[in-house]
């Protein structure tokens, strides 16, 4: 495996975003009087769409998803780093790295500010695309952008939806397990609880600025 670049999907990898994920699909849940904990007990670990089809299938999907987009852009959340990102992120070469996020790019940079994440030049998001996570075109637009072959990306997810994305744009996964919503994927190549762990794995030091 020649691993040329790294792809960051943000919450629940980068991230811990999980109160704020919650809050939205609550106040969403509010507007079509759905009860909250019929949602709350399905969203770690599938995709956006195919929670609102399980709970409400009978609204338009993409209308939807791009209410919750709204929603937790204009709402007041608190964020956290996972353990150990920042550290992470800059030790790499700018050019060798890149976010793939479903978020909305000003939500987004929002939080990468807030944290006082670096900003890579590739950064996806849900106003670059037309389907989302587990569609793998998020992933497709990034390795497009970095003009490098699918094969020669390493993705690192968290969630079901994203890893599959991943896997569909035929890129190898490495496993960020530090919110252990669901179990170790199989496929993956790499599994890690956070960025201190991958750190000190010494694996990505050809990826490094020094």
């Amino acid at each position: 495996m020649d691993i040329q670049a790294l792809l960051f999907d943000m919450d629940g990898t980068l991230v811990n975003s999980s109160s704020s994920i919650e809050q939205t699909w609550i106040k969403w849940a509010a507007l079509h009087d759905i009860e909250p904990s019929h949602i709350l007990k399905n969203i770690h670990g599938l995709s956006v769409n195919e929670v609102i089809q399980s709970v409400a299938p009978h609204l338009n999907v993409q209308n939807e998803y791009e209410l919750l987009l709204e929603i937790e852009q204009n709402s007041d959340h608190s964020y956290a780093e996972i353990p150990g990102a920042k550290l992470f992120l800059e030790k790499l070469i700018p050019s060798k790295w890149g976010v793939v996020t479903m978020a909305r790019k000003n939500h987004a940079l929002k939080i990468f500010e807030a944290l006082s994440l670096p900003i890579p030049e590739i950064f996806i998001t849900a106003d670059e695309v037309t389907h989302s996570k587990p569609h793998p075109e998020p992933y497709q637009t990034a390795a497009k952008n970095m003009n490098l072959f699918p094969q020669d990306i390493l993705v690192f997810e968290d969630s079901i939806a994203g890893m599959t994305s991943a896997f569909h744009a035929r890129m190898n996964v490495a496993q960020i397990t530090f919110l252990s919503h669901i179990p170790n994927n199989q496929d993956a190549t790499y599994h890690f609880k956070d960025w201190h762990e991958v750190n000190s794995s010494g694996i990505f030091k050809p990826f490094y600025n020094y």
